[in-house]
């Protein structure tokens, strides 16, 4: 099991995990579920497009995904199962219904792996460092060969430490350089409508991510992940990254 240092866990968390293990035996690996990060409530309908709903539950649709509905650029995929052209949903758009849930992704800093899993597979060292999406790739792999699952009774809070990250502008290349690399793991030669829709994709969440350099406080820190985003797609046009 793997923790990070931000987080706090409710009493039965390391229970709720093992007890996935013994309801699906074919489980390779479990995440745990974040419950401070996203406001959910209830639902009885499901006609805003203002919302995200789920097995009974809603959420505030982000306006990433406002804009690329607009465009025909939704995921078509569930929730932490990476879509044909990458930039699928994250754990975070699971709710806390107290389901477990058939995911390919889980977060690293709140995840669970069978000790046989190691025998066959390691972290990528494209990663070192600080690795943006190290655990979307290692989890990426792990559902090439059996199943992951998120319990969303196995519960924790996380008080995310901003120093963690490096720069915006290295975030920024990140998002982009990693993103390329993780959805080529699952993807490794997608179609020429695939490779269409990642590009569109990326650039309009740039062209997003640069409008916030107006429209929020934190404008230095929009400015250099901004940029970093664009670095990140011009150098994928010369220098595209190489798995390990």
């Amino acid at each position: 099991m793997f923790l990070d240092d931000d987080v706090v866990l409710e009493t039965n968390y390391f229970k709720a995990l093992l007890n996935t293990y013994k309801i699906h035996e074919d489980a390779l690996a479990v995440g745990g579920y974040i419950t401070n990060e996203v406001h959910w409530e209830k639902s009885s309908s499901s006609n805003s497009k203002d919302k995200f709903y789920i097995d009974g539950w809603q959420r505030s649709e982000p306006t990433r995904f406002k804009v690329r509905r607009w465009f025909g650029l939704l995921t078509d995929t569930p929730p932490a199962v990476l879509p044909s052209f990458g930039h699928g949903r994250s754990v975070s758009f699971l709710p806390p219904s107290g389901n477990i849930y058939g995911v390919e992704q889980i977060m690293g800093g709140v995840s669970s792996y069978r000790k046989d899993v190691f025998e066959k597979l390691t972290f990528s060292t494209y990663f070192e460092g600080y690795g943006l999406y190290e655990d979307t790739d290692f989890s990426l792999r792990i559902a090439k060969i059996g199943k992951l699952y998120v319990n969303t009774n196995a519960k924790l809070t996380h008080y995310h430490e901003p120093s963690g990250r490096p720069n915006y502008f290295k975030y920024g290349v990140m998002v982009i350089r990693n993103g390329w690399y993780v959805w080529r793991v699952k993807y490794p030669k997608p179609s020429f409508k695939a490779r269409i829709k990642w590009n569109t994709t990326a650039g309009l969440l740039t062209l997003i991510r640069i409008t916030n350099i107006a429209n929020t406080k934190n404008r230095i820190l929009a400015l250099q992940e901004s940029v970093g985003r664009l670095w990140g797609l011009f150098t994928l046009i010369f220098s595209k990254p190489k798995h390990q």
